[in-house]
Parts: C-alpha cells; sequence; structure tokens
C-alpha cells in the first residue's frame, strides 16, 4: 500500500513525484516535539544557523510541547520561561504553533487560557487548544496563499489535558470526532493538514489501530498528516497522493530519561514541495541533537552519520509493509521497553503514595495511553501460548 520510493529517499535525501497540476512552487515544513526551556542562552550560533536551516519554508509549523510560566518556581513539567518562547520566536518565526499535547498544560488550565489570550494579542497563529472545546477543534486557515489555501487541524490523545465545553484544554484525538471535522476541512480548503500527538513512547512504528485511522483520513481526502509524542522517528507512508509521518521525534527536546533511548537524540524535519495543491517532492533532513547538563546543539550529520540516521528511517518506513515483522517488533517493544517503563511508573506512583494504590488507578482511568497499552497488548498476544490449544480442544471436543 505504501507507494512511497524508499530506497531512493533515504538514499538521496529526496524524492521527486509526478506533477499534476501546474501552480505556484512552495514549501511546507514541520517538526516534532519542542519545549524553548531546552534553549539555553549559551547556545551556540551554529545551532540556530542549523535549525533555521531545518525549518525554513514558506509555511512551517512545530509541536510546542511546554507550558509557558512567568516564574522558574511556577514551572512542571516541561514548562518555559515565556522569554525563552520569545527567544524562540524571534530566531525561528514559525507560522503555526501546534499545542495539541500532553504537556501545553502543565503549569494547569488557567495558564493554558493566559497562554492563548498572549497569542491572541501577540498575533501567533495557534492550533489544537482553545478556550472550550468548541474553541479547540477550529481548523486554522492560510487564505490566498501562493494562490491556493490550507488548512490546519490538530488532536491529541487525552491524558487529562482535554478541553471541556467550559473550560480550555487541546481537541481531543476521538475516532469520529477526527473524522467528522476532517471530513469538513477538505471541503474548505485546497490542502488540509491533519496533526495528532498520539502512540507510545519511544516505539519505532505506529500502532495499528492509529495507522488504520490515518489511512481513513487520507481516504477522505486529506493532504499531510503529522504526527508526533512517541519522541523518536516513525515511518513515513504515502498513501495516493497523500503523505503520512507516523511520527517526527524530538525536535528541541532534553528529557534526561531520553539518554537511554538513542533515537530520541536522531530525528528529522521533513520539507515538502508542492506545485500548487500538489505534492511534487519530499525532502527529508536529519539532524542529530547533542545535550550536556545546561546546553542543547543541534548538529546537521554527514558522512556514515547521516548514513546511519536515513539507513534506519528506511528500515522503519519499510517495516510498514510486513504486518508479521510488525507484530514481532512490537512484542519485543512491550517486554523490552514499554512494560518496564510502565511498571517502574506505578512503582513511582506508589511510593509517592505510601505504597497505596489509589493514586495509580486514578492513573489508569484518566491516561487514554494506558487504555490503548492494554487493548494493544491484548490483542498481540490472544493467539499465542495456551489459547491456540484451548480453541483447538474445543473444536476437536465433540460428542
Amino acid at each position: 500500500m505504501n507507494s512511497l520510493d524508499i530506497k531512493t529517499l533515504f538514499k538521496n535525501g529526496c524524492v521527486s513525484f509526478a506533477e499534476k497540476e501546474s501552480g505556484h512552487s512552495w514549501t511546507m515544513t514541520a517538526t516534532g516535539d519542542a519545549a524553548p526551556k531546552f534553549i539555553p542562552e549559551t547556545s551556540d550560533e551554529s545551532s540556530w544557523d542549523n535549525l533555521m536551516q531545518l525549518t525554513n519554508a514558506d509555511f512551517s509549523m512545530v509541536n510546542l510541547e511546554s507550558a509557558l510560566v512567568d516564574e522558574v518556581s511556577k514551572a512542571k513539567g516541561v514548562s518555559s520561561l515565556k522569554e525563552d518562547f520569545s527567544l524562540l520566536r524571534k530566531k525561528l518565526d514559525f507560522d503555526l504553533y501546534c499545542l495539541a499535547n500532553n504537556h501545553v498544560m502543565d503549569a494547569g488550565r488557567e495558564n493554558l487560557d493566559e497562554m492563548l489570550k498572549d497569542f491572541e494579542v501577540q498575533g501567533t497563529d495557534y492550533i489544537g487548544a482553545g478556550h472550550n472545546l468548541n474553541d479547540a477543534r477550529k481548523p486554522f486557515f492560510k487564505r490566498n496563499f501562493n494562490g491556493i489555501s490550507i488548512g490546519v487541524l490538530a488532536y491529541a490523545q487525552d491524558e487529562g489535558q482535554v478541553a471541556t465545553s467550559e473550560a480550555a484544554g487541546v481537541a481531543p484525538q476521538i475516532k469520529g470526532m477526527v473524522e467528522a471535522d476532517a471530513a469538513k476541512l477538505v471541503q474548505e480548503c485546497d490542502v488540509p493538514v491533519v496533526i495528532m500527538h498520539e502512540g507510545f513512547e519511544f516505539l519505532d512504528w505506529p500502532r495499528a489501530e492509529f495507522r488504520s485511522l490515518c489511512h481513513r483520513l487520507v481516504d477522505l481526502g486529506v493532504k499531510v498528516i503529522f504526527c508526533h509524542h512517541p519522541h523518536v522517528p516513525q515511518g513515513i507512508e504515502k498513501i495516493n497522493d497523500s503523505l503520512i509521518f507516523y511520527s517526527l521525534g524530538n525536535f528541541i527536546f532534553n528529557m534526561p530519561y531520553h539518554d537511554t533511548y538513542k533515537w530520541s537524540k536522531h530525528s528529522f524535519v521533513p520539507r515538502i514541495h508542492f506545485n500548487g495543491k500538489d505534492i511534487s517532492k519530499l525532502e527529508i533532513q536529519p539532524f542529530s541533537i547533542i545535550s550536556g547538563k545546561k546546553s542543547l546543539s543541534i548538529h546537521l550529520p554527514s558522512g556514515e552519520d547521516r548514513v546511519e540516521i536515513m539507513s534506519h528511517l528506511r528500515e522503519i518506513s519499510e517495516d510498514l509493509s510486513d504486518v508479521a515483522k510488525l507484530n514481532e517488533k512490537m512484542k519485543w517493544f512491550f517486554c523490552n521497553i514499554h512494560l518496564p517503563e510502565f511498571l517502574g511508573n506505578i512503582r513511582n506512583k506508589m511510593d509517592k503514595n505510601n505504597g497505596h494504590f489509589n493514586e495509580v488507578i486514578e492513573f489508569f482511568k484518566r491516561c487514554e495511553g494506558v487504555h490503548k497499552f492494554f487493548a494493544d497488548f491484548g490483542k498481540l498476544y490472544r493467539n499465542d501460548g495456551d489459547s491456540g490449544k484451548e480453541a483447538e480442544f474445543k473444536a476437536n471436543d465433540q460428542p
């Protein structure tokens, strides 16, 4: 089903497509997870040059995975000082900030509401969050842009930060809601784009159910789908004339516990070339994050380093065509990465709660990622082990 020329793309760094329309040429970029707090004042100028090179486009987007606060004492999670965000805006000047993620409300619902009001006063365009649920679901439109119109929607899985009918939050990634909104968006613009924030951290491939949702959106007419949340890159698919980026990985992000996972430090920024409303070429721009205790720099790899990243991106994209291989790799992921992380999280919550299980249960109830883990784990292992023998026994146990 994947019609992307993977060999050419990851060997040359770009691949061209048959042009269907004659129109103005323009480009689009989007990045993975970014939190301005990880850009220290001491960042070397070459890092800014590299970041500008990666994101340079006629229309650029970034996932702002951070609340914005006035004082360090108010910050938690990956909240950033507003002055750090001002520096990011000054240096990179993104056209659109995606707020549909699980960290944008780290400083609370009132802080998010204030943050949205600040953006509106400043004229900073954002998507995926709002003062209430209806507001959060509203698309962003770029009209009369090189002769075409761009429309963007953004959603995140529910981890306690979604909007309500009366309170600020992010647009929830509910299948029926996303499909209904996307179907409407397709009728209202030339280039419909959907951004989603979901999945398991450090997983190199999309969940089967999520992949099906992306395919459904393509069937509805969505042109480009950008995704993030796993903090590592995932594969790329071309379905019909549309592109799906299952995870853009980290961009400006430096959580210490990520250091264990190699691909949290290496990712890519796609640059999509358009001719009018049609995609004419795709570029893949790999980069590496080099982090220290108080520094973060962005490196554009060359030679063997570049080849290694591109080879990994090629492999995880090719894996999307082999369901059996994907299932085996998912089993390895659950056993070696997700279960240890998951059980460690439970242990930490119980330690903080004097050994009581009630906080863990509350966490299970409100975190959609936990629900997805149990569902996917069950599907993968349902026919393994003794379950097949039991089915065979019942089939043969006739009077």
